[in-house]
């Protein structure tokens, strides 16, 4: 009897270890559950701020209200004038172009000219003659925009038409295009000078004046 009493205590203890240890499994389990739930909703949470909030791409962004893109190594953006939508490209965008300094009063001795001449010294090279394009294509007659019929010149030499600062007079505009100490836009009397301290900084320069004439920088 005493060792019947005994076989059922030793039963009772092992079902009651049996249960313990499944309920430490449980336990375990759904700690486990639980610490993987919590990760996936931080996950989540990551995942759904970078859908919402992606990085800023560099190469297409809003510019005082207008939208830049770049594609190859041209700028890209759309200026309405006169209720005509104008497609406009240029070597470099307003950002890259904030330090350059403008004159006042810059803007309206260009938009004022009843002609313009365009002259650059004859020892620079084709990249302070991109410059004038760039400027050329807004200020001239080919697309339509500023409409001031405008030549290109040089500032010296035998056979080709010189113009100089000299030539800025009464109507007529004079542009030039130099280098010198520093990269700005400035004024001589009459005569308008995009300066940079090499060639490519006076397609710079060059550009910044465009997106001042087109109201896109100050």
């Amino acid at each position: 009897m005493i060792e019947e009493e005994s076989k059922g205590n030793v039963n009772k203890t092992l079902k009651s270890e049996e249960v313990k240890e499944e309920s430490d499994k449980n336990s375990s389990r759904n700690i486990i559950i639980a610490v993987i739930v919590i990760l996936g909703l931080i996950i989540l949470f990551f995942s759904i701020k970078y859908l919402y909030h992606p990085k800023t791409n560099e190469d297409n962004y809003v510019y005082n209200g207008f939208k830049f893109t770049k594609v190859s190594n041209l700028w890209f953006t759309e200026v309405q004038i006169n209720n005509k939508l104008f497609r406009i490209s240029m070597r470099y965008s307003p950002r890259e172009l904030e330090h350059i300094g403008v004159e006042p009063g810059i803007y309206e001795k260009i938009v004022s000219s009843k002609k313009i001449y365009f002259t650059v010294p004859g020892n620079l090279s084709s990249v302070a003659v991109l410059a004038i394009t760039e400027l050329g294509r807004i200020v001239g007659t080919r697309y339509g925009i500023l409409n001031i019929p405008s030549q290109s010149a040089l500032t010296e030499g035998n056979g080709t038409l010189v113009k100089t600062c000299k030539d800025a007079v009464n109507d007529t505009g004079v542009i030039l295009f130099k280098t010198g100490n520093t990269t700005a836009v400035y004024s001589d009397k009459n005569c308008v000078i995009v300066q940079g301290v090499e060639e490519w900084e006076i397609v710079k320069a060059a550009d910044r004046v465009t997106f001042g004439l087109l109201g896109i920088m100050p």
